[in-house]
């Protein structure tokens, strides 16, 4: 009879297991390993599929963030230059540092009572005012006006700047009205009109330079020092420009209303 012994049965069985635990143990692994690799895959071609639409974003997104940028200087720059409207004398002004002395006592041949010589200077700063301007200048200005009858298919337009220097001479008429015949019943409305459209555009073109103080003998209150540096437009570029346009609006042979025949 063949003697039993069950240490021997035992390791045939521990042997036995060992070897379908190593065996599962390896086929697990290999299907662990072929899964990933398939997992890898399909994220390698996921990648693939959806670089060339990366890469489009990205060159969309870089070429709007360019955009914005260059926008926004061309912005930052005109709000600096001061071109938020256009005008078509814009390109001939030029711009100089200047001293402006408005001292009480300090003269000019605009400044004074009445005299022909005065007068003169006067007629001679608004000489240029009305001036020919084209079609696609009052386009791009947004304004509307009337067309001139010198066969020039040009249109009629001033400078605000002149407005406000004929205000100035209209003001000054009516201070000493009982020299000038020019004052009529209505004239206090047109000052009044005159004083407000100086007043919006001297704020409009706020000038900024500084002004200081002084004190003056044993006065207790100082005084302003009205001699001082400007950034001014040389008037000499726009009268320039004014003259090679002006035209006389009373000669009907360039101005004439459609129903006069």
């Amino acid at each position: 009879m063949d003697s039993y012994h069950p240490s021997e049965s035992g390791s045939r069985q521990e042997a036995s297991e060992k070897l379908l635990s190593d065996s599962s143990s390896q086929n697990d692994f290999s299907d662990h390993v072929e899964l990933k690799r398939a997992r890898r895959s399909q994220w390698c071609s996921r990648w693939i599929i959806a670089l060339p639409g990366f890469f489009a974003f990205l060159a969309i997104y870089s070429l709007a963030l360019v955009s914005i940028v260059k926008d926004s200087a061309c912005l930052a720059q005109s709000h600096s230059a001061g071109q938020l409207i256009y005008t078509p004398i814009r390109d001939a002004i030029v711009k100089e540092k200047k001293t402006i002395d408005v001292s009480v006592l300090h003269g000019n041949p605009l400044k004074g009572p009445p005299s022909p010589e005065l007068d003169e200077a006067w007629s001679r700063l608004l000489m240029n005012a009305n001036v020919r301007v084209s079609a696609e200048d009052l386009e791009k200005a947004g304004v509307e006006s009337i067309p001139l009858n010198d066969g020039s298919g040009k249109y009629y337009a001033i400078l605000d700047v002149y407005h406000q220097l004929h205000c100035l001479k209209y003001i000054r008429h009516y201070m000493y009205k009982d020299i000038y015949d020019d004052v009529q019943p209505w004239t206090p409305t047109h000052v009044d009109h005159c004083i407000d459209s100086i007043r919006q555009n001297l704020m409009c073109n706020a000038d900024t330079a500084m002004m200081g103080f002084r004190w003056v003998n044993d006065s207790l209150e100082p005084k302003p020092n009205f001699r001082g540096q400007h950034e001014c437009v040389n008037w000499e570029s726009i009268e320039e420009w004014a003259s090679e346009r002006s035209f006389n609006p009373d000669d009907q042979a360039n101005l004439r209303h459609p129903s006069a025949t």
